[in-house]
């Protein structure tokens, strides 16, 4: 019994000697996505002006959506250095849970290939309207912009590759001289 004590004691000693260890918590491995406003969203399709630009829509609530990300990931990479750009908004809460799981849901299946952004939806039917008039709000859905910045096509639902080369594939035909 003495030396049970003994040992517990000198254990208590033990651990009081030792340095403290802080345990910093470390910074995730991705960055939470940043929320966006819609006007924001326009400037951003407007920015790649002389691109065919396809807009990706979608959630990480959708279980759709998060199949055909790594597709579309590819896709972004694959056809970045051949005029087309793909501009990824996701349709989560604009808050700070959701821009961190946005995060890391787009670091885990795209990895940087997609920009991380949230929009911050006021009115939903003006925010859908703004997009497309022919569009209802389902997700996931793309939408095809030429070269001078004009919508020319939707997609609404899952889709394939081949489906997506086909559905950019004569807008990058068409800028050509």
């Amino acid at each position: 019994m003495r030396t049970g004590k003994r040992l517990l004691g000198l254990l208590a000693l033990a651990v009081v000697a030792l340095p403290r260890v802080t345990t910093a918590v470390p910074a995730p491995p991705y960055k939470p996505a940043a929320i966006i406003t819609p006007a924001d969203l326009h400037k951003a399709v407007a920015r790649h002006k002389g691109h065919v630009v396809l807009l990706h829509v979608w959630a990480s609530w959708c279980l759709p959506c998060l199949g055909e990300l790594p597709m579309i990931a590819k896709f972004a990479r694959d056809m970045r250095g051949k005029g087309v750009e793909v501009v990824s908004i996701s349709l989560d809460d604009p808050t700070a849970p959701a821009a961190d799981k946005v995060g890391r849901v787009l670091s885990e299946k795209a990895g940087n290939a997609l920009n991380n952004a949230i929009v911050q939806v006021g009115d939903t039917d003006d925010f859908v309207a703004g997009i497309d008039p022919h569009w209802e709000g389902e997700i996931p859905a793309l939408f095809a912009y030429d070269r001078s910045g004009e919508l020319r096509r939707a997609f609404v639902g899952e889709v394939t590759r081949p489906q997506l080369d086909k559905f950019v594939g004569d807008l990058l035909k068409r800028g050509r001289h």
